[in-house]
């Protein structure tokens, strides 16, 4: 039941699998870094108020390296990696091969597993270009992806759930 209230941290962090109930409450702080999430959307609910300022978070979830780093399953590193090259990159789809670059021997196998999980759940759909398979984003979706990619470690998005218990 520990409160920091008009304090300055220059760097903070919150382990992912912390429990919400033990973590101190912060009311108006100034925090540098915020190190174990990747933006105010990613925030444990009611730990930080909404008057405390973040210069910026520790983890991103912009580029691949970046999501591989994430204190995430594999699967759901995975997913995220294949949602950001469908949705948050130029171009109305990716060819198959696309989905597995920058990603390790272990992360590429779970590749097929994840694109099969997102035709399940209607978030993209295979086109034949040519000879090789291409992936399409489901518009539609993008709202959600965008929130899922922008708050991966805090969410609690079905898809994420799905993602852990592949691999």
């Amino acid at each position: 039941s520990i409160s920091f209230r008009d304090c300055l941290f220059q760097r903070l962090e919150i382990d992912v699998p912390a429990e919400i109930s033990e973590l101190p409450k912060f009311h108006s702080c100034y925090v540098g870094t915020l190190d174990g999430r990747v933006s105010q959307m990613d925030l444990p609910e009611g730990i930080f108020d909404k008057n405390c300022v973040f210069d910026s978070f520790g983890e991103s979830s912009q580029n691949t390296a970046a999501i591989l780093a994430l204190p995430l399953s594999t699967g759901a590193k995975v997913l995220l990696t294949v949602l950001k090259k469908l949705y948050l990159q130029p171009g109305a789809g990716r060819k198959q091969s696309a989905l597995f670059r920058g990603l390790d021997h272990r992360a590429r196998a779970l590749v097929p597993d994840v694109l099969d999980l997102l035709v399940r759940e209607g978030l993209t759909i295979r086109s034949t270009v040519g000879e090789e398979p291409v992936w399409l984003p489901t518009r539609s979706e993008a709202v959600r992806v965008r929130r899922l990619v922008s708050s991966p470690v805090g969410s609690n998005d079905r898809l994420i759930q799905k993602a852990n218990s592949i691999g």
